[in-house]
């Protein structure tokens, strides 16, 4: 079931997009806008997703009234090879590919692993052959039951996106993504310490 087939939500939220885009418009700070978050990917248990043809609505209306004309963002569950028409379609309507790479989830620990070290790449070449960038917008920091996630794990998934990064994003947007991430792992300060040197130290090495 596509969520943007109710007709009285659509609306809510196209409302709810436009008083947004409008009141934050101006401020300078703000690099690019992200349209819904993994909008093609099925989550929750009915399994639903929100349908590309109201995302292309929704990113339209931003373009309309931003007159700055910043990239838009939409973001994809970086998982599996499956997902690559998902990427497409997003691909067809933002400027930005926004991956969501996690490599220990719900059990699923040495197969995961394994494709969080290839699918960064292969979908960045995607983006780079329709002439748009892919940014890493989330960065898995915390466990996801009933797999585990220690430091170790996230200093190793960091080094696997920071080998394919100079295409993927600048380190700058990889650490504050990072730190944002990091601060909602909520009193787990080993982890956000540990990932914040990880990131730092990456830089370092790329000479920046």
């Amino acid at each position: 079931m596509r969520l943007a087939s109710l007709r009285f939500a659509r609306r809510r939220c196209l409302d709810y997009v436009e008083a947004l885009i409008a009141h934050v418009a101006s401020r300078s700070c703000i690099v690019a806008f992200q349209v819904e978050n993994e909008p093609l990917d099925k989550a929750g248990e009915k399994r639903q997703i929100v349908g590309i043809d109201f995302v292309a609505e929704e990113a339209n209306l931003v373009r309309k009234i931003d007159t700055n004309l910043r990239p838009i963002i939409i973001s994809a569950w970086c998982w599996s090879f499956k997902h690559d028409f998902d990427v497409k379609d997003a691909l067809r309507y933002g400027n930005i590919l926004g991956l969501d790479v996690y490599s220990k989830v719900r059990g699923d620990d040495t197969t995961g692993v394994e494709r969080a070290g290839k699918l960064p790449k292969h979908y960045k070449e995607l983006a780079n052959a329709k002439g748009r960038e892919a940014w890493i917008t989330e960065l898995q920091a915390e466990s996801w039951n009933p797999s585990t996630f220690d430091p170790d794990d996230m200093k190793s998934l960091l080094k696997k996106v920071s080998d394919v990064s100079s295409s993927l994003a600048t380190h700058s947007h990889i650490r504050t993504f990072a730190t944002l991430i990091l601060a909602q792992s909520g009193g787990l300060h080993q982890r956000i310490s540990v990932g914040i040197r990880e990131v730092v130290r990456c830089q370092n090495q790329q000479g920046r």
